[in-house]
């Protein structure tokens, strides 16, 4: 499977928001690449850069301290996954979008050269009170891919299940046109205007899938 972000984060303070934002984008139709330990204990190499490099968007999860081992003298750079991740989506110029968490306050001045530009990287400020508002700005203004670009089977699939989840609860409920709006909010569809027609019309006789623009 091609991925469309991959989110880069330290488990200590960053996992809960990285495992959010991994569950929304993914609901929202994007491909997103958050390993669960299944592949930071595999082959980095292959893998981690495939995924990587698959990728135009790349989410840098930066919780308190998750820099401090850049800095470390002492520390094994090959040995530091958060690094190796940012070094290679810089070199591959990935768009990366910095979410700076509580803690986080600033780049550290003495960054390593290989993650040096990330201080460059602008990215919405996270809020977790304001988080419906840091989310929106997240996908309209900072991330380059939309689910509809990719115009692949699965996607395809993706929505034709939701035009069959609303068309069940519609033939259900037999809602009118004006409870239209709560079925699409549930099941997280759009009605095109042929859909709003048919619910109209006739609950019985549906315009066909094919038809109907997501």
């Amino acid at each position: 499977m091609a991925y469309d972000i991959f989110i880069s984060y330290r488990r200590r303070g960053g996992f809960e928001t990285a495992k959010h934002l991994y569950d929304l984008l993914t609901k929202d139709g994007y491909r997103v690449s958050f390993d669960i330990d299944t592949l930071r204990n595999g082959d980095f190499d292959t893998e981690l850069l495939r995924r990587i490099d698959e990728c135009r968007d790349f989410i840098l999860i930066l919780s308190e301290g998750a820099l401090d081992r850049c800095v470390d003298p002492s520390a094994v750079a090959s040995a530091d996954w958060v690094r190796c991740e940012l070094a290679y989506a810089l070199e591959k110029n990935k768009n990366i979008v910095p979410i700076m968490l509580a803690g986080f306050t600033a780049f550290p001045d003495n960054l390593p050269d290989d993650i040096r530009k990330v201080v460059r990287k602008n990215g919405p400020k996270y809020d977790s009170y304001y988080f419906d508002d840091f989310y929106r700005r997240l996908k309209s203004d900072f991330l380059e891919t939309k689910p509809e670009e990719r115009g692949d089977e699965d996607a395809y699939v993706t929505q034709l299940l939701k035009r069959l989840s609303v068309l069940n609860i519609i033939e259900a409920m037999r809602v009118p046109r004006s409870g239209l709006k709560t079925v699409c909010l549930v099941t997280g569809f759009t009605p095109s205007n042929a859909m709003v027609a048919a619910a109209t019309a006739s609950w019985r006789a549906v315009t066909p899938i094919e038809h109907w623009r997501v």
